[in-house]
């Protein structure tokens, strides 16, 4: 008796478990009440299961009762640890729970050990089944066709894992669940079940394997190469599209403020190799008000404004002139946008979501200069260089991949073609500032978040939040999403396209002022050196005097 109601509690455990994997079907609300239902179930089966306590550790332990006692712990542990981790993040079931961990890391917590006990919860209803089975009598024949069957449901339930992106789950590659909440409610449960169906399939023929230990295990093994060479085939055949794709990687790391980290590089050196690629899982393009730095023999951060970058490739340099309120070099006609000086708030408020400490908002004002409206093209890199560092190569992309030095460097090529005084004076890896000269230029920090706001006083100048409709970035992850993860309708800005590529310049829509890119693409490299604002500094600041970084924007 009390092993058929263990049964009907691991049907019912089964069945919630679908539902929960399905939330873009039951919504927040019925999936956080789903969640403590299947704890309840959980609590119940381990009251049930009050004897198996009790002879842990005692008496012989044959090869299948060690794995389905490992089994069995560790499931229990992923149960806890995602009701825990739910707990922590509920808006409704037990909201007076909420922060019993930081959100940040319960979310990835939970995300992961949901994930790792479904895949566990397979595994622990397929080594039962054999003893469920035991006592029907079937004929050999019927034995391989249905043994056949679920060999092939089970290589359909891998390429559905594959496909869908669960390995980035488990681990922790993604921080978020990138839901099709487009796909058809049954079908949503019927890939659940499909996937589910694979780990079973796995736990059957492992129970065979160890329940069977002193005879041949090959019939078993061969059906679980079969199954996840299907699954394999599969997955080659029909690979998902481009966008539902998700490349995590393990030398990438997030911090508890969002913040992107990774890769080495000397400001006076070429980007690394880490800079040629898309970077995964950032927040963004970064917010107004924050700073971004490329830090000698350490790591890219987005320092430590929060919101990391998220764009494909290293900073370049969005060049402006040399010029005050009547730039010498206007009648160059070099197709850039003169931007009339005035006083703005730098920074950001304390209010502002993902703020930190480095960005202490005051008033700073600038005056009049030239900016290029467009980030710099390849084409006119190599025209003046020669050479094309960029991993993303194509007419009318941006340059990246350069060093603060290089860009430099570029800048005065520009002024010597022009036939107009260079801005820098350059030795060695040594540089220095002409403020007399009229030549081309790495705008200001100041100056860049002034041109970029464009009158605005919001997170981006988009105002409060940025689609990917009006940025390339990782468009997965808007602004805000970290607040709103389980309720996406409630976004300004939901979550859009991944191009994983730079396009050309000047896609979108510019900002108030002409200027295009200013959110997203590339970084842009500025003048400054990083450190802390100095707050008595209020007019034309030029960052502080020495030091290891320079930052970078955009």
């Amino acid at each position: 008796m009390n092993n058929r109601i263990k049964r009907i509690v691991d049907v019912a455990m089964t069945v919630l478990l679908l539902c929960l994997m399905a939330y873009q079907v039951t919504g927040e609300m019925a999936h956080e009440w789903i969640g403590i239902g299947m704890t309840v179930l959980v609590i119940i089966h381990q009251i049930l299961n009050r004897r198996w306590y009790g002879a842990l550790f005692q008496g012989k332990y044959n090869p299948y009762r060690l794995a389905t006692t490992i089994l069995n712990i560790l499931l229990l542990i992923c149960f806890a640890l995602t009701a825990f981790c739910g707990m922590s993040m509920s808006s409704y079931a037990v909201p007076f729970l909420y922060g019993m961990a930081p959100v940040f890391f319960v979310r990835r917590m939970h995300l992961s050990m949901s994930h790792w006990a479904f895949v566990l919860m397979g595994l622990h209803l397929g080594m039962h089944i054999p003893a469920m089975t035991a006592g029907l009598r079937q004929k050999e024949r019927v034995r391989t066709v249905l043994g056949g069957i679920f060999t092939f449901v089970g290589g359909i339930g891998l390429w559905l894992f594959l496909r869908n992106g669960m390995p980035n789950y488990l681990f922790f590659r993604v921080p978020f669940a990138f839901l099709d909440y487009e796909k058809s409610g049954w079908l949503v449960f019927l890939e659940n079940l499909l996937m589910l169906s694979f780990w079973a399939f796995i736990g059957t023929q492992a129970a065979h394997i160890f329940r069977n230990a002193t005879q041949n295990p090959l019939i078993p093994v061969v059906a679980i190469m079969a199954s996840v060479i299907i699954g394999i085939m599969l997955a080659l055949m029909f690979p998902p599209a481009e966008e539902q794709m998700f490349f995590g990687d393990a030398d990438w790391s997030f911090s508890q403020e969002g913040a992107m980290q990774g890769g080495d590089a000397a400001w006076g050196e070429a980007q690394p190799e880490a800079w040629n690629t898309m970077q995964p899982g950032g927040q963004g393009a970064s917010q107004l008000g924050s700073q971004g730095v490329l830090q000698p023999g350490g790591q890219e951060a987005s320092q430590p404004g929060g919101q990391g970058t998220s764009q494909p490739g290293g900073p370049e340099a969005a060049f402006a002139d040399g010029g005050s309120e009547e730039p010498g070099n206007a009648s160059l006609d070099d197709g850039f946008v003169l931007i009339q000086g005035g006083s703005f708030l730098m920074g950001s408020p304390e209010s502002e979501n993902w703020r930190i400490d480095d960005e202490a908002q005051h008033e700073v004002s600038v005056g009049s200069f030239y900016i290029d409206p467009h980030e710099t093209t390849q084409d006119e890199y190599v025209r003046l260089v020669g050479s094309n560092p960029s991993t993303f190569s194509g007419e009318g992309l941006p340059v990246e991949n350069i060093s603060w030095l290089e860009a430099v460097r570029f800048a005065n090529a520009k002024s010597q073609e022009a036939g107009i005084l260079p801005a820098y004076n350059i030795s060695g890896n040594g540089v220095s500032w002409d403020l007399s000269a009229d030549g081309y230029r790495l705008p200001t920090e100041a100056e860049w978040e002034y041109a970029c706001r464009a009158g605005t006083s919001t997170p981006f100048n988009t105002e409060k939040s940025l689609s990917a409709a009006e940025a390339n970035f990782y468009g997965h992850y808007p602004y805000e999403i970290e607040e709103n993860y389980f309720n996406n309708s409630v976004l300004e800005a939901r979550p859009g396209e991944y191009r994983q590529t730079t396009i050309t310049v000047g896609s979108f829509e510019p900002n108030a002022w002409g200027l295009y890119d200013m959110h997203g693409n590339v970084n842009e490299w500025c003048w400054d050196y990083y450190g802390a604002y100095d707050l008595n500094a209020v007019d034309n600041p030029t960052g502080p005097a020495s030091g290891t970084r320079h930052v970078y924007r955009g």
